[in-house]
């Protein structure tokens, strides 16, 4: 009988055994059933997949050391630094322009300095705008 999509389904599912399973009960075969679902191993595997799984071990790792591509033998830090320096000396950059157009802009004569100065103040509220849009958009 079908079980409406509403209602929870208590119904025995068969899984494999684990190794706590095993501990608890050492005459228990490959192909016990339980009523509990496994996530990582389903019905359709192997009889001792699941043990197989808890019992793998993971690789030794070596403390954060990148192991290939550009980066390899740097640290994480050094990777993190190499990557990151580029991206500071551009935002330095852009600061740097900005602030020399406002000090352009100041120099000019008296009668243009305000409308000089108020055309860059919009032009960089404009360019943060497109900025975050962009950001946004993902390009």
């Amino acid at each position: 009988m079908p079980v409406p999509p509403f209602v929870r389904d208590t119904r025995e599912v068969p899984r494999n055994p684990t190794i706590a399973d095993l501990d608890q009960n050492d005459d228990l075969q490959p192909d016990a059933r339980l009523t509990e679902t496994s996530s990582s191993v389903g019905p359709d595997d192997p009889p001792l997949a699941s043990i197989a799984l808890e019992k793998a071990e993971a690789l030794p790792d070596s403390e954060g050391v990148i192991r290939s591509g550009k980066l390899a033998g740097k640290s994480m830090w050094a990777a993190i630094w190499i990557l990151a320096i580029p991206v500071l000396i551009q935002q330095l950059m852009i600061a740097s322009v900005g602030m020399f157009d406002k000090v352009i802009a100041g120099s000019l004569p008296g009668d243009i300095v305000v409308p000089a100065l108020d055309g860059l103040g919009i032009a960089s509220y404009i360019g943060w705008f497109i900025g975050i849009a962009m950001t946004g958009l993902g390009i």
